[in-house]
């Protein structure tokens, strides 16, 4: 877009938010953050790439958000650059967390800064009274799509072939089939040549169960 028209269409916008043709969005009220919690999960599950701790970022509005990942440790140091700070500039802060340590943030860290980041937008959230995602420019579509890995439904047996468990995937309404390719036992050795041939068969074994109207998908790990 040119800049000419960037700013007509600006123009317009702010116009129109004016007039009443669009809604306006309430101004944020001043207000600073006084406190993070952490709650881990009576029943966590502790896998290495997920997490099911839950955050809070609480303000002296009496407005509380919520986000999801992390770990304590994760999320202390990010979390103590916070309090005392305006929730409503989220970029800034965001920056804030990723930039203000001596090494970059990698995976793990980035994860908890991503559950501070949602509670952040909690709060914006709940002061517009609006879902996030009408914050974030709108929904783009109604449903989720789901997908079933490796076939685990009712009717599918242990030690049933690749290609039954994705025509049964199919049959019960799924669109998509994943399963994994590089199963192996541990400690043993890869032969890259076995394992590439095997793979070329199980997803033949896939495209067949899934019918040509289904979709599949390869999971290396």
């Amino acid at each position: 877009m040119h800049r000419r028209n960037f700013l007509k269409s600006l123009s317009a916008t702010v116009l129109a938010t004016a007039t009443g043709s669009l809604p306006a969005l309430a101004a944020l009220p001043k207000m600073k953050i006084t406190r993070i919690r952490v709650y881990n999960p009576p029943h966590p599950t502790p896998l290495f790439n997920q997490s099911d701790v839950v955050v809070t970022i609480e303000t002296d509005a009496g407005i509380t958000g919520i986000g999801e990942g992390g770990t304590k440790d994760l999320l202390a140091p990010s979390a103590g650059r916070l309090i005392g700070r305006d929730p409503q500039y989220i970029e800034r802060l965001w920056q804030d967390m990723n930039r203000s340590f001596f090494y970059p943030a990698g995976r793990e860290r980035t994860d908890a800064i991503g559950a501070l980041d949602m509670a952040l937008w909690d709060i914006k959230g709940k002061v517009q009274n609006l879902p996030v995602h009408q914050l974030l420019g709108g929904m783009v579509r109604n449903y989720c799509e789901c997908y079933n890995t490796a076939g685990i439904i009712p009717g599918i047996t242990p030690g049933m072939g690749i290609k039954d468990r994705a025509r049964l995937t199919i049959e019960a309404g799924y669109r998509a089939f994943r399963f994994g390719a590089m199963d192996l036992p541990a400690n043993t050795t890869f032969n890259t040549r076995e394992r590439i041939t095997h793979l070329r068969e199980q997803c033949a074994d896939a495209r067949e169960g899934v019918g040509k109207d289904g979709d599949w998908c390869i999971d290396f790990h």
